[in-house]
């Protein structure tokens, strides 16, 4: 992993480009880290550096993380039980006014 200043990033574009090509670069700013640059291909497949990952039903598959299609087609989906308020004229809430009475 390659860590740079804002100011070489900013000087140099194109090493930090090359640079992304092998991993991730960090871009510090006044002495934190600010910005990581990274591929596309590389954003797409979720292999961020740090931060926890997500668990159960979100988390990686083969590298990546699912997607809401993937998800909600899962066969675990069918075990999640949750319930609704029974929807009554009391607990509507007021839909509100667009007209334009200016």
């Amino acid at each position: 992993m390659t860590v740079m200043t804002s100011r070489e990033f900013s000087e140099d574009v194109e090493k930090a480009k090359d640079a992304a090509l092998d991993g991730p670069v960090i871009i510090v700013d006044r002495g934190r880290e600010a910005y990581v640059l990274m591929t596309a291909e590389e954003f797409r497949q979720g292999r961020h550096v740090g931060g926890p990952r997500p668990s159960g039903a979100a988390s990686s598959v083969a590298g990546r993380r699912k997607t809401i299609a993937e998800l909600l087609s899962s066969p675990e989906i069918a075990e999640i039980e949750f319930d609704l308020p029974e929807r009554t004229m009391d607990n509507q809430r007021p839909l509100p006014d667009f007209s334009d009475d200016t």
